[in-house]
């Protein structure tokens, strides 16, 4: 053995020759077996292997669903996924035989085709927004008792939407009062029900309909003279420029009959005779007996047919009688002797 050099016996050479071999091929060869072995590969693949998606279709075909036929989500309750849509789609899967704790997160990953579960769930969720039709939480217009709300104002009506919608209702009363206005327009239907402002309006006349633009009864209203004419003309003041109907409409909905007129005769007849058990008309004045009392229910009379003589006034421009001055004295002095400051007569 020489210095620097190692011998290599017959027996090395001979264990090593598949290595020497290969170590002697080109580079383009070695590039060549290489290209060739990778598309060996793919050929492989392709006819005897899938991707993992098509692995997991192929084995769970039953387990995938058809969300825009299986799913009636017009009659959903809401679209969010855990709450509305998971619960259905687990019993769903169950009853084909998936009953695999996974197997509806695999189901929408395939279906929706996303790879990623919160994509997925998101879609399906799409999906029921798209077809699902609200619903009101109320039992309707009828469900509000509006001739009970003690005024139409936007406050008392939101109050009595709100008291009429069930405990587990999953919109708010904005949107309840939407759908109130959508169920009641057939003709301009809308999903959701149109902006916020115009069903406030429309439930407003609703219960000015029902209700009334003013008062809801008769009693207890201030007047100066028990009569048709004047209790007319305590409405009329105050009955809103928006209210929809007529005066006459106005006093048939409070009084609950279109003989609005007897009853307030009635109503005023008990009044005066209320007063009776008390005070003798001829208290008052002299000229109030019973022939002139019921001549002034009926309007007749010159307290009635003359202007002016409620307490005493007398203008030059409508001229009165003697009597009705004196009449209208009277009754001022009666006024200023029975009741305090700033009060009135009420029925």
């Amino acid at each position: 053995v020489s210095m620097g050099t190692v011998s290599q016996s017959p027996s090395f050479e001979k264990r090593n020759r598949h290595l020497i071999k290969y170590q002697a091929q080109s580079p383009t060869r070695s590039m060549t077996v290489f290209r060739a072995s990778l598309l060996f590969v793919f050929f492989v693949q392709g006819v005897f292997g899938t991707t993992e998606t098509q692995k997991l279709r192929k084995a769970r075909d039953i387990c995938l669903v058809d969300f825009e036929v299986d799913f009636d989500f017009v009659n959903f309750n809401g679209c969010s996924f855990n709450r509305d849509i998971r619960g259905p789609l687990i019993s769903m899967l169950n009853q084909r035989g998936c009953t695999h704790r996974n197997d509806w997160k695999q189901t929408i990953i395939l279906e929706s085709q996303l790879g990623n579960l919160k994509l997925a769930k998101q879609w399906v969720q799409q999906k029921c927004e798209a077809k699902r039709v609200p619903k009101t939480c109320s039992n309707g217009l009828a469900s509000l008792n509006l001739p009970s709300v003690g005024k139409c104002s936007n406050m008392q009506l939101r109050s009595a939407v709100n008291d009429a919608m069930t405990a587990d209702c999953r919109h708010n009363v904005m949107a309840e009062m939407r759908l109130l206005y959508r169920d009641n327009h057939p003709n301009n239907y809308v999903r959701e029900g149109p902006e916020f402002d115009v069903a406030m309006s429309w439930l407003v006349q609703e219960c000015y309909q029902q209700y009334g633009c003013t008062v809801d009864s008769l009693k207890g209203l201030r007047l100066r003279e028990c009569d048709t004419a004047s209790v007319k003309e305590v409405i009329a003041e105050k009955m809103p420029g928006d209210c929809p109907h007529t005066l006459e409409a106005e006093l048939a909905l409070i009084t609950g009959t279109q003989a609005y007129d007897q009853y307030i005769h009635d109503m005023c007849t008990d009044a005066w005779e209320n007063i009776a058990l008390s005070t003798q008309f001829t208290d008052i004045d002299p000229n109030f007996n019973g022939a002139f009392m019921k001549k002034h229910n009926l309007g007749l009379g010159y307290l009635n047919e003359e202007t002016g003589n409620f307490r005493g006034d007398n203008d030059p421009a409508y001229p009165i009688s003697t009597d009705s001055l004196t009449t209208g004295i009277n009754i001022d002095m009666f006024y200023k002797a029975t009741e305090t400051p700033g009060s009135g007569n009420s029925v």
